[in-house]
């Protein structure tokens, strides 16, 4: 939405849209998958032991910080 938006706005065009490409979408949800077993197969840490939530902060935020980076790569080439 945010892409969206902002294509609209700066673009020249008056009837620029600007739309997401949804097979893109299908390899972030696979990487997103993907982090999220690997950091579940690790053993607990000992915050995670006191705090079983930690794990999925732990998760959300690795899963977010990695694929805003891939998608930020990706854009650059």
């Amino acid at each position: 939405a945010v892409h969206q938006i902002c294509f609209m706005v700066s673009s020249q065009m008056p009837y620029a849209i600007g739309q997401v490409q949804d097979a893109g979408l299908i390899f972030l949800s696979r990487m997103a998958t993907s982090i999220a077993m690997a950091i579940g197969a690790q053993e607990l840490s000992q915050d995670e032991t006191e705090d079983p939530d930690l794990r999925n902060k732990r998760i959300a935020s690795t899963a977010v910080v990695l694929l805003g980076i891939s998608t930020a790569a990706l854009g650059l080439v």
